[in-house]
């Protein structure tokens, strides 16, 4: 970026595009994998952060996954708990959007 200013939004773009495709592989996770990965998520440690991460989506359902990247919790984590719970998709990617973007 400092060696070329000139390229700040496109390369914002495709750090953006990187980043919601790895969400939608971790809501894909989540959505159909949950069952095998949850000893992995229990064995990093994860476990609390995962539950942490039911719990907003519980309480603020869009606005959880918006919020994600700002918070200390692993936004893989809010991914996952996207995908386990059936969040609708489209709400998740503008959420993954706005939310990864701003950051």
């Amino acid at each position: 970026m400092l060696a070329q200013p000139n390229k700040l939004w496109r390369f914002a773009f495709l750090t953006t595009i990187g980043s919601v495709l790895g969400g939608l592989l971790g809501y894909l996770i989540g959505m159909f994998s949950f069952d095998y990965i949850e000893p992995v998520i229990e064995q990093l440690g994860y476990m609390m952060a995962y539950k942490e991460a039911v719990h907003w989506f519980n309480m603020w359902g869009f606005w959880a996954i918006l919020i994600a990247g700002f918070s200390p919790i692993p936004y893989k984590v809010f991914t996952i708990a996207a995908g386990v719970l059936n969040m609708a998709i489209i709400p998740f990617v503008i959420g993954s959007i706005l939310g990864r973007g701003a950051r």
